[in-house]
């Protein structure tokens, strides 16, 4: 089994194509992933449908975080690290 790794995910800055920005490794990489921790649900689910049109939102788990996330809540977001499963990290604060 190949160990659970936590990915850091910039989005891209205003209308810039992510396939000019992010390398195809990353593309693979988030296109693989089926946990999500983000400061935006919708723009997540946005940003990851322009890195693969062909992946399936419905089946992606999101778990928000941002100002108003209660601290507590945050150690479940890494259960599936714990599990074996790998999570990306969508940053809002872009890829310059």
């Amino acid at each position: 089994m190949k160990d659970a790794a936590l990915y850091l995910i910039p989005t891209t800055l205003g209308d810039t194509p992510v396939n000019q920005v992010l390398p195809s490794y990353n593309l693979r990489i988030t296109s693989d992933l089926r946990h999500f921790i983000v400061e935006n649900v919708r723009t997540a689910r946005r940003f990851l449908k322009q890195c693969n049109p062909e992946i399936d939102i419905d089946s992606l788990a999101f778990y928000e975080l941002n100002e108003h996330t209660d601290r507590h809540r945050i150690s479940a977001y890494l259960k599936p690290i714990r599990q074996g499963e790998s999570v990306g990290i969508i940053s809002e604060a872009g890829c310059p």
